[in-house]
């Protein structure tokens, strides 16, 4: 199939979340008397009812992680239930408190697995394997977001067609722990593979005056095998998953290290362009001209665009033709209508307190326009992320000036990108004891020159990213890509010396950097410290300090570049979990409930954020 002209969202029409709307099949097509699918046409479609369910879960998903994380606040337009989501008031009337519509995918799922067909083939190549795969991790995908939210959940296998069924259903509750090792096993059976590509969906066109006609390529509807599998032994943590994460991660990587990340993710970075900042104010000896920073102020594409997405959720381009978005307008644009009276509108949701604290305590580098012995210095001042002028755009309007959040500038639900990735992978390798890898990624970026005359890399270290995870082996045949990588602070501070060439074209790097691994990660060591540490308490003795304060610092980098888009509330919890569980000695033993509910006092929340208990929303 070249091309699908599908508009995915208009097929199958949804209601509220109940018991009922669980056993919806979200597909049109009947099963076959024999109860199989068998042909590739039945299989395709029935695909795509799965991510027709995905869809009605879209908006859900991202505001309970966004309004229950400490990135955002909510403005007095804010309704009732978005305020009770906001401050952990909520109850099982909330509208935005549904476990349902995960289990509406998560039921879809297993009644696929119950009826595929296994065996089709053409010739020696079975044609079902990436497929299955691919709705193995949809279902493992969808029970961890709900897990993730309810804190335990109904491990169902087989597919309920009833309400009867569910009434007495007697499947086994569990937790995150149990939830991990039940999915893990069958996932791996599929690890590696790639995910099914039927051409391109057409969601239609629209009215906006943002994307007229659009199509999203169907491999990035799907969640890779290798993907979901690393975010599992990240959420487990037992003895060796981190390294078993780490390993999935960079399988996905390198299996797409030619197609997806040459020349998107950390290679040829676009110029940044200095009119977005023009009303800042620069330092005096700042090399500046013709519009841009001497080539060397970078940072990530827009984070919606094709080439950095993984995996999404595509949503129909116009209401009239199904399932769309009301997360543009919570932001105070409304991405459906080309009035330009109305495409601005009351804004519910604001960044927070914590994402600018964040934001502003970024060293920004810049050469000077001072020549000293032949070259132009570099130099840093605090400033703000550049990342945020990525994601607020200042739009003048007929009466003032909006500043637009532009995270769903395409109507899509985005739920991994290739940075979701890379970071991924870097909380993993710092839980599997290997912080300076992890540092790596934000600082310099994975590759083979990293190994050369740096003064950070440990030869333990060295050997795990030249033999278990050879990233950083010269003979990997993906060494040529590799070599492209930057670090991915560098995104929010600008590029500027390069490690091994010692001139103005690289990444955050050298012997003029201020962003080393002692320093940076010793400053974010005694803050912790002054918040958490008991009194009298050494810290930075041992290496359970330093992956702590290295997984402070990925906190971070999540938070600019992933605000927003749905992932918040999951990744803090997780830390927290994992910082309650391994603390390093002289935290205490709530050493993560207190960390969290620090984040989030700024909400006010009725509840205590730190008891785990209080995280869950009441399951609806």
């Amino acid at each position: 199939m070249k091309k699908i002209s599908y508009i995915i969202a208009g097929l199958f029409a949804v209601g509220l979340s109940s018991c009922s709307d669980m056993l919806e099949v979200e597909s049109d097509m009947q099963l076959p008397s024999d109860n199989g699918i068998g042909s590739k046409t039945d299989s395709v479609f029935y695909t795509f009812g799965i991510m027709s369910a995905m869809q009605q879960l879209a908006d859900t998903y991202v505001l309970q992680n966004e309004l229950r994380g400490d990135l955002v606040s909510l403005t007095s337009s804010a309704d009732l239930d978005l305020q009770e989501l906001a401050n952990f008031s909520a109850d099982g009337t909330n509208a935005y408190d549904s476990a349902y519509v995960y289990y509406r995918v998560i039921n879809n799922v297993n009644n696929y697995l119950a009826h595929r067909d296994t065996t089709l083939a053409d010739g020696a190549t079975n044609l079902v394997t990436n497929e299955y795969g691919a709705m193995l991790a949809f279902r493992a995908w969808a029970y961890l977001q709900a897990v993730r939210q309810y804190g335990k959940v109904k491990y169902v296998t087989r597919p309920l067609t009833s309400i009867s069924d569910i009434e007495n259903d007697n499947s086994p509750e569990v937790d995150i722990y149990q939830l991990a090792s039940n999915l893990i096993p069958e996932l791996e059976k599929y690890a590696g593979n790639p995910v099914p590509d039927y051409g391109n969906i057409n969601c239609g066109s629209g009215n906006n005056n943002m994307v007229g006609g659009k199509t999203v390529s169907s491999f990035q509807s799907f969640i890779p095998v290798d993907v979901i599998l690393g975010e599992l032994y990240l959420e487990r943590g037992q003895e060796g998953d981190y390294l078993r994460a780490a390993q999935h991660f960079y399988t996905y990587i390198d299996r797409n290290a030619s197609t997806r990340f040459v020349s998107n993710l950390h290679a040829e970075q676009p110029t940044y362009n200095w009119f977005v900042r023009s009303s800042f104010d620069r330092p005096m000896d700042f090399t500046f001209s013709g519009g841009t920073f001497n080539g060397y102020w970078s940072v990530q594409t827009f984070a919606n665009q094709s080439a950095q997405i993984v995996s999404q959720i595509p949503m129909a381009q116009n209401y009239m033709l199904g399932a769309t978005t009301s997360l543009p307008l919570l932001y105070g644009f409304n991405y459906y209508t080309a009035n330009d009276d109305s495409i601005y509108t009351a804004v519910q949701v604001v960044p927070s307190t914590n994402y600018l604290a964040i934001a502003d305590s970024t060293d920004c580098y810049y050469t000077s326009a001072a020549t000293v012995s032949g070259r132009n210095p570099i130099h840093c001042f605090r400033g703000r992320d550049l990342r945020y002028y990525e994601t607020f755009q200042e739009t003048q309007t007929r009466d003032s000036v909006m500043e637009r959040m532009m995270k769903f500038d395409t109507g899509n639900i985005i739920l991994y990108r290739n940075t979701t990735i890379w970071l991924r992978l870097a909380e993993a390798l710092n839980r599997a004891g290997y912080p300076d890898a992890a540092f790596a990624i934000l600082k310099d970026g994975l590759k083979s020159t990293l190994l050369n005359s740096n003064n950070y890399i440990s030869p333990e270290t060295e050997t795990l990213l030249t033999t278990t995870i050879p990233i950083c082996d010269i003979n990997n045949v993906n060494d040529q890509y590799y070599l492209n990588n930057v670090g991915i602070h560098a995104y929010g501070a600008a590029y500027m010396e390069s490690m091994t060439s010692g001139i103005n074209n690289g990444p955050i790097g050298g012997a003029y950097s201020t962003y080393t691994m002692d320093s940076i990660v010793g400053l974010k060591m005694d803050r912790l410290a002054r918040e958490f540490a008991a009194d009298g308490v050494v810290i930075g003795a041992t290496k359970a300090d330093t992956i702590n304060a290295v997984e402070d610092l990925i906190c971070d980098e999540y938070a600019m570049e992933f605000a927003f888009e749905g992932t918040r509330f999951s990744d803090i919890t997780r830390l927290a979990r994992r910082k309650n569980r391994e603390a390093p000695s002289g935290y205490g033993a709530n050493f993560g409930g207190k960390w969290i509910a620090r984040k989030l006092a700024y909400k006010n929340p009725a509840k205590q954020m730190d008891q785990e208990a209080n995280w869950y929303l009441p399951f609806k």
